[in-house]
């Protein structure tokens, strides 16, 4: 069978056989995979449940001003997330809203800040508590204001003119380190 093809602003007329069969059938073959590669983006693909890392920042609480505690949970599938505060057993309702946003690469990132009240939490142990179905138990973030015991401390220091790594007996987050 010879087909004849016009080939149009040449004035060519241009006689194909089977070579215009074969170039016909490998353009509906790409076509056809084309589409169906479509259709296969356009679908969720399942992924395996990730687990969330959790990160707090502003572990130091000034109480002689207004902190931030942020609890930011990074790298989780699905975006369904439970994170709370707790100022030690009792749950914290002045925080942030929290809505997980999708990462280019599929997890999801959150956050939630709090904002401590630096009179009445002097000395309160904050957590971060953290519930994800990729979680057989939920990740918790702890965290102690200063206390003045460290201003004290510092002050002491100050006056006495001794270097910070002179002083033996220093206090980190509100805790002693041995003197020996």
């Amino acid at each position: 069978m010879l087909c004849v093809v016009l080939v149009p602003g040449t004035g060519l007329v241009a006689a194909f056989g089977p070579i215009l069969y074969v170039f016909l059938f490998l353009i509906s073959l790409y076509i056809s995979n084309l589409m169906r590669t479509k259709k296969l983006f356009k679908k969720n693909i399942p992924f395996s449940p990730a687990p969330p890392e959790v990160k707090v920042s502003g572990r130091h609480v000034d109480i002689n001003k207004e902190s931030v505690l942020s609890c930011l949970i990074t790298g989780f599938y699905p975006a369904d997330i439970d994170i709370k505060w707790f100022k030690e057993d009792k749950i914290m309702d002045h925080v942030s809203e929290n809505t997980p946003q999708r990462n280019p690469i599929g997890t999801c990132t959150a956050r939630l800040d709090f904002i401590p009240s630096y009179k009445s939490d002097e000395g309160a142990e904050f957590i971060c508590r953290v519930e994800h179905p990729s979680l057989k138990e939920p990740i918790l973030r702890r965290t102690k204001p200063d206390s003045l015991l460290v201003y004290y401390i510092g002050l002491c220091q100050c006056m006495l003119g001794q270097g910070y790594k002179k002083v033996r007996g220093i206090f980190y987050l509100g805790e002693l380190c041995s003197s020996t």
